[in-house]
C-alpha cells in the first residue's frame, strides 16, 4: 500500500475515478480485463485502485464478474479526487 503522503493519481487514475464518480460502474469481463462502457482500463490502472482501496465492489455478496456488479468509487477516493481536482486549479 502506498504511504498517505506519496499517493498522487495520475491524469488517467484521476478521470477513472471522475466517471466513477459520475455514476458509473467499472465491470470486469470473463477475462479479468476492466471496462467502464466502452473503455478500456489498463491493469495497472484498476489494480492501483483497488489496492489502495479508492474503489470496491458494488455488491460484495456476488462476485465481481456479475452483470450489473463492478467496482464503484469509494469515500476515500472520493476524498483524494476532490484533493486532484483542487490542485489542478
Amino acid at each position: 500500500m502506498v504511504d498517505k503522503k506519496s499517493q498522487k493519481l495520475t491524469k488517467v487514475q484521476a478521470e477513472v475515478l471522475g466517471l466513477l464518480d459520475a455514476g458509473a460502474v467499472m465491470a470486469i469481463d470473463s477475462t479479468n480485463l476492466a471496462k467502464i462502457g466502452d473503455r478500456d482500463i489498463a491493469s495497472k490502472t484498476r489494480y492501483f485502485l483497488t489496492d489502495n482501496r479508492l474503489v470496491t465492489r458494488k455488491d460484495k455478496n456476488k462476485a465481481v464478474t456479475t452483470t450489473g456488479n463492478g467496482y464503484v468509487i469509494t469515500e476515500k477516493g472520493k476524498k483524494l479526487l476532490s484533493e486532484y481536482q483542487g490542485g489542478q486549479k
